[in-house]
């Protein structure tokens, strides 16, 4: 079996030319896949690319200083022992997300790398700081090199 793809109009960057894939070839998929293929050659089955899967750290007063982690993406911090620091990495040139979760007593300060600002968007500085309970940052290192992680 054969499918055509044809692109559609107006689309300025594809060419309105048939491109015909072999799909005789592709074995049968599992839950989940796509069906892919590059230029005339055979369909493959393939996972879609996507995002890491969230990994969740906890961490507590004694871990203080923590500088946060190329894996981290949640990052619950107890301070019913005492406050935190969490250090940011250098921004980069790439995007990334990571989320910070404070609960218990204590503060959590969240430390820019070097002059780095956190958070400018809401009135952050080199610093900023979670005094609630139950307070959440959404921290994006915007993929600007060495300028800041902004709060979403």
């Amino acid at each position: 079996m054969t499918v055509a793809v044809v692109p559609q109009s107006p689309a300025p960057s594809l060419q309105s030319a048939t491109t015909t894939v072999d799909v005789a070839a592709a074995t049968a998929p599992t839950s989940g896949q796509i069906l892919t293929a590059t230029g005339e050659s055979a369909a493959t089955w393939q996972a879609p690319a996507g995002p890491p899967a969230p990994s969740l750290t906890t961490i507590t007063n004694t871990d203080s200083p923590y500088t946060l982690l190329a894996a981290d993406t949640d990052v619950y911090c107890d301070t019913s022992g005492g406050a935190i620091t969490v250090n940011l990495p250098a921004s980069t040139t790439g995007l990334r997300t990571v989320k910070l979760i404070r609960a218990g007593g204590s503060n959590v300060t969240i430390d820019g790398n070097a002059a780095e600002t956190v958070g400018a968007n809401q009135g952050g500085g080199t610093t900023y700081t979670l005094i609630t309970d139950g307070d959440v940052a959404w921290l994006e290192d915007i993929g600007v090199a060495g300028d800041e992680w902004v709060l979403i």
